[in-house]
């Protein structure tokens, strides 16, 4: 009994130890097969400027784009040729996003699968999905829209911040699509 409390002892210890460890996994992204023009001009859909998500992902998103095209339109300039518009939510990462016209009582369709809760999480794990859709001016057609999403316990604007240039890469085209 000694033997096998001497084993098993610094096995729970290290395991309550591990339990601290913060959950974050890497950005995934989904995207259609178009692009951002090389050079485009961009404008960035209007946001009000205040400390709610979706202005914190904005300006990640207009930083990404600054960082990674030639020029990022004003808000006030209607000349740019490509418009960005995007949307964010941060979710319970137990719970996921369904495709109701592609399921069925049989199959379930996931955009975006639940996350399996795992024995070391000590957090109610968020997950943060973020849509880019890049938009022709001049026609309305779509030139790319895509989909990021990454899990953690608590979202910090750095963690923004990759998301919002995962997903400016993938729409250069610069990332590998699955």
């Amino acid at each position: 009994m000694g033997r096998v409390f001497a084993i098993a002892f610094p096995a729970l210890l290290a395991a309550s130890l591990l339990s601290a460890c913060a959950v974050s996994t890497p950005v995934s992204i989904a995207s259609t097969s178009g692009q951002l023009p090389p050079q485009a001009a961009v404008q960035v859909a209007p946001v009000e400027e205040d400390n709610s998500l979706r202005a914190t992902f904005a300006t990640a998103l207009k930083n990404a784009l600054a960082s990674q095209t030639a020029s990022l339109g004003s808000a006030s300039n209607s000349t740019a040729p490509v418009i960005a518009e995007f949307a964010i939510a941060m979710r319970d990462a137990k719970t996921g996003v369904a495709d109701p016209a592609e399921s069925d009582a049989a199959a379930i369709a996931w955009e975006s699968r639940p996350r399996n809760h795992h024995i070391f999480d000590n957090c109610s794990v968020q997950r943060l999905r973020a849509t880019l859709v890049l938009l022709n001016r001049e026609d309305g057609q779509v030139l790319y829209r895509g989909v990021g999403e990454a899990d953690a316990c608590n979202y910090s604007n750095a963690q923004m911040a990759e998301l919002a240039r995962a997903l400016v890469t993938d729409a250069q085209g610069t990332a590998a699509r699955p």
